[in-house]
């Protein structure tokens, strides 16, 4: 299941808990994040391992900024604080890549 990240802080204590979380930075009626949801989704339950949560850029700017968003959908892969993989684009064999390498 995707959580959506609600605050600046629900971002940054997730990021700091040291788990591995997989970041979908969207906004809500873009229609390529739109058609990317339902597989985002799709990959969070195939993936116990890693949190998945989803980040509206329009609403919480201030995380865009931070993480460097410039185009949507991205998608990165923290493992702790650090970044570790990154995706930009809606494309389901660059994902899988991204969460088979980082599983």
């Amino acid at each position: 299941m995707v959580r959506d990240i609600k605050s600046l802080t629900e971002f940054q204590t997730l990021i700091a808990s040291g788990r591995k979380i997989v970041v979908h930075f969207q906004k809500s009626l873009a229609e390529p994040c739109l058609r990317f949801v339902p597989k985002f989704e799709a990959f969070s339950q195939d993936h116990e391992g890693i949190e998945f949560v989803a980040v509206d850029i329009e609403l919480l700017p201030e995380v865009a900024r931070g993480a460097g968003i410039e185009a949507i959908p991205t998608v990165m892969a923290y493992d702790g604080k650090r970044v570790v993989h990154w995706h930009v684009g809606g494309g389901v064999d660059d994902l899988q890549y991204l969460i088979e390498r980082f599983d």
